[in-house]
């Protein structure tokens, strides 16, 4: 609509995948916030006829700034259903909880359901999709890959511990001989 306000969250799947097979799936995708303000307290899960299953039957997500988002991986047991629906439910700044639901096909299509509660709902929209990865934040910071570079400065401060006790001039002069 042209000409509506809405300034609150606005949560969009994409890149849903789903494996496995019987009656045991693993859903996963991104979610993303394509809104203005923050959701909180996001949550992903999935909803009747199907029902979330170990490891994973409920991924919290956390706090999702606007134009951020974060991978989920759910797990369900599904009886013979086409159509799992996804839910994802948040809290806006005020504490109101709110609750999206989509419809992953098992034949990995997405279909977003009419239905929202309470009454904010947004459309489906494109919600572009950034890059991200392996052990990276959901957080604002570009997705910054915190492991690596954790493991690269312990790297560095190791090599620089051996040079200085002389580990290196050993080795060096044991090959020398």
């Amino acid at each position: 609509m042209f000409g509506d306000r809405r300034v609150s969250a606005e949560l969009v799947v994409n890149n849903v995948k789903v494996q496995g097979s019987g009656s045991t799936l693993t859903i996963s995708g991104d979610v993303t916030n394509a809104g203005l303000k923050d959701a909180r307290s996001v949550m992903v899960t999935v909803g009747e006829p199907a029902r979330g299953v170990d490891p994973n039957p409920v991924y919290v997500i956390g706090a999702l700034e606007p134009d951020d988002f974060s991978s989920f991986e759910v797990n369900a047991a599904v009886q013979g259903a086409g159509v799992i629906p996804l839910v994802i439910s948040y809290r806006d700044d005020e504490g109101r909880t709110f609750q999206e639901r989509f419809e992953v096909s098992v034949q990995n299509r997405l279909a977003e359901s009419s239905e929202s509660s309470p009454v904010q709902q947004g459309p489906a929209g494109s919600g572009a999709r950034r890059p991200g990865g392996f052990l990276t934040f959901g957080g604002g910071m570009g997705q910054v890959p915190v492991i690596p570079i954790i493991v690269v400065i312990l790297a560095g401060l190791a090599g620089i511990v051996a040079w200085r006790k002389g580990y290196y001039q050993k080795v060096r002069d044991r090959f020398r001989k």
